[in-house]
């Protein structure tokens, strides 16, 4: 990832997404309307038929979008406008992470895998050894996270080892990656809590399997339905 000034990519009417630190996923779609600064005018933030209401001091991952890339910034609510334009003043981190549009292409899944709780400890080869692992489910996944079916509420912050495996074309490949729990919440079912992860520690030579298997699965799923659609 690339280290970027964030004001040299800002601009009025530049498409923006943002979503409350933490909701890993949940992205609302917003405009800049203003800019001064660090500090910028968006538009209310939507998703569908709903909007994304903020309050003062809230903090938001921002992601502003170009043909190609990604920039991945912080931002801070200052205060609601309601004249000349409404929206929201944020104030924004002075540096961006440009990332290529690729790691946040999400799929559905249903993968079986594994999670461990990470100590705040380094690990070594023995303490890895001893780890204890549960089943889970993977319900999506991107190059940069995934939505896990736990049996227990996880809390936010605390950090797990995820091992999974994918299937691509003719080959399967095992991963192990340690993630951050970015949000958790209990499911209707007993039992069952949703888990929305971050990978760290991951090498861009992961990223890029994963990101593989994911046009992998899209090619699949335009080809069948295609055969579909003959048929």
């Amino acid at each position: 990832m690339t280290i970027e000034k964030t004001k040299s990519f800002l601009a009025v009417n530049r498409k923006l997404e943002v979503r409350p630190d933490g909701d890993e996923g949940c992205f609302y779609k917003s405009l800049v309307l203003n800019v001064k600064e660090n500090f910028v005018l968006i538009s209310p933030p939507y998703r569908g038929r709903h909007d994304l209401l903020l309050h003062a001091g809230d903090q938001l991952d921002v992601v502003l979008l170009s043909d190609k890339e990604k920039y991945l910034f912080k931002g801070f609510v200052r205060k609601r406008e309601k004249a000349p334009l409404k929206g929201y003043v944020i104030e924004v981190s002075d540096e961006a992470k440009r990332i290529q549009l690729r790691a946040f292409v999400r799929i559905k899944v249903a993968i079986v895998m594994e999670w461990a709780k990470l100590p705040n400890v380094p690990l070594d080869k023995k303490a890895m050894d001893n780890l204890h692992f549960f089943e889970g489910l993977m319900v999506d996944l991107s190059g940069g996270g995934a939505s896990l079916i736990v049996n227990e509420l996880l809390s936010v912050g605390s950090r797990i080892l995820v091992r999974f495996s994918l299937d691509n074309e003719d080959k399967a490949v095992i991963f192990t990656l340690p993630a951050e729990i970015r949000r958790s919440y209990s499911l209707d079912e007993r039992n069952k809590f949703a888990a929305g992860v971050s990978f760290f520690a991951i090498s861009e030579k992961e990223r890029d399997l994963i990101v593989e298997y994911i046009f992998y699965r899209q090619r699949k799923e335009r080809f069948l339905e295609g055969e579909q659609k003959q048929g």
